[in-house]
């Protein structure tokens, strides 16, 4: 039987409990991280704040300059391994094949804290994780930041708790609770509160997929979700009148056919200032394609050409974007779930023509590919005797840039409607030209080998020494 979940891509370390399979805890990886790259930390520390010394701003002023071709383009910064070249190489993709920076919160809300409504309570991991994203969002750049109060069901069952790690198991009093509790919206309204006045993004979602895991109108959970959505909207744009509030939505959804879907969807976007639309149409959730409630494309050509226009049309006096979207470049085998879709990287590059072409077309705000680079190496450390789970299969060919770390031919159709010069030829390769950045990834590879606490002096001009210090005497040690 085909897993009910919603088919959108998550941050693999930040995995929820229904996609670990033998994993076990839910933040398995997130350990694995921690435990077996524990001198990385300090390093990734370094360059977060060593980035935006020379590139980033260390809050993002809202960006009002929209690019000739008349909407922003970008990606998330997933990491594509357990490794501080992902890191680098995923910062250097947003920062030259991109102006806009999506930062994606799927992975829990703290909900004590958040319902205690103080800034400085908030848990380390989060703070850090703001920090980590104001000094790593390029200057200049869009900034969309994306969060839930909905697990990866799509329906009314609470986010799980972000605490020290992500993902974590509701506290008791918090899983008793429903989505219309008044404890419930005080808290994820103060959450989102937060959240924006920490970043100042441009537009924000304060809902992932929200028509994903309800039936139609009449779900009595899509009742409670309903109740929840219609307070902290309206109280979001008091609390913020200068951000873009909305929610993203699916295309298709496992849960609903069409007929249920669209008066679903036309509903939920009265809560929103835009249409936000997450699609992944080379495999998506759809319950009008029995046996498995699947549909696949494995080509542009099989693609509906009214997949995102029926969800614009809903409402053709909101703007638009695509929150999150991809396609698969590699034949996709998947035998649990009954899968075996050819892919290339032409078919591809097709889409990502046909996509922007449509956001153009249709009058879109921005477009967001989730994946830069392909996560092979990920699944091979998170999975290093095989037996890969079937869920980190689906997006894993989806980069721009393969997992061996060469540009397809997407990505050269994408920098061509960005404007930028075609990638160089033999491959990919972070361009920056600043020497000072040479200089930071040096003294960082150096320092990834040393004792995370030892006092090594960066290089002259990049840091000084007091933040060096400053940051080298904030990382645990291990």
């Amino acid at each position: 039987m085909v897993p009910h979940v919603c088919w959108g891509p998550r941050f693999l370390i930040f995995l929820p409990d229904s996609c670990i399979g033998t994993l076990g805890r839910p933040d398995s990886i997130r350990q694995m991280a921690t435990h077996a790259a524990r001198s990385r930390l300090s390093a990734l520390a370094v360059f977060s704040a060593a980035f935006g010394t020379m590139a980033c701003s260390t809050a993002n002023a809202q960006t009002t300059d929209v690019p000739d071709r008349g909407f922003w383009m970008g990606f998330t910064p997933f990491p594509y391994d357990i490794s501080l070249d992902a890191i680098i190489e995923g910062a250097a993709l947003i920062q030259q094949n991109a102006d806009l920076f999506c930062m994606h919160n799927d992975h829990g809300v703290p909900w004590d804290e958040a319902l205690a409504g103080d800034p400085d309570g908030y848990p380390n991991s989060i703070k850090e994780e703001i920090a980590r994203v104001a000094s790593s969002t390029p200057a200049g750049h869009f900034l969309y930041v994306s969060t839930t109060p909905q697990r990866n069901s799509r329906d009314e069952q609470l986010a799980l708790y972000w605490g020290e790690s992500t993902n974590q198991p509701l506290p008791p009093d918090w899983a008793a609770r429903n989505m219309d509790d008044p404890l419930v919206v005080e808290a994820y309204t103060n959450w989102c509160s937060y959240l924006i006045s920490e970043l100042q993004p441009d537009a924000f979602a304060y809902a992932i997929e929200a028509n994903g895991g309800f039936s139609g109108l009449t779900d009595p959970g899509y009742a409670e979700f309903r109740a929840l959505i219609a307070q902290v909207y309206p109280e979001l744009k008091q609390r913020h009148p200068g951000v873009t509030i909305l929610l993203s939505v699916q295309t298709t959804s496992q849960a609903a056919g069409r007929t249920e879907l669209l008066p679903l969807t036309e509903d939920l976007l009265a809560f929103s200032d835009w249409i936000g639309v997450s699609t992944y149409p080379y495999l998506r959730l759809d319950a009008d394609s029995p046996p498995f409630g699947i549909a696949t494309a494995s080509n542009v050509a099989e693609v509906p050409a009214d997949l995102i226009s029926r969800i614009r049309d809903l409402d053709p006096a909101k703007p638009f974007a695509i929150t999150e979207t991809g396609f698969h470049a590699e034949r996709l085998t998947i035998p649990a779930l009954g899968i075996d879709l050819p892919g290339t990287p032409v078919s591809q590059a097709a889409y990502v023509e046909w996509v922007t072409d449509e956001v153009a077309r249709l009058g879109g705000e921005f477009l967001v590919w989730f994946l830069g680079r392909d996560h092979d190496a990920l699944n091979a450390q998170v999975f290093p005797n095989g037996g890969e789970d079937p869920l980190f299969l689906i997006w894993r060919d989806t980069g721009l840039v393969s997992g061996d770390g060469r540009a397809r031919l997407g990505l050269e159709s994408w920098r061509a409607v960005l404007g930028n010069a075609p990638p160089s030829v033999g491959g990919w390769a972070p361009p920056f030209a600043s020497a000072d950045f040479f200089d930071v990834m040096s003294y960082l590879r150096a320092f990834d080998a040393q004792d995370p606490v030892a006092d090594i002096a960066a290089p002259a001009g990049v840091l000084d020494s007091a933040d060096s210090a400053a940051i080298v005497g904030s990382v645990p040690g291990p």
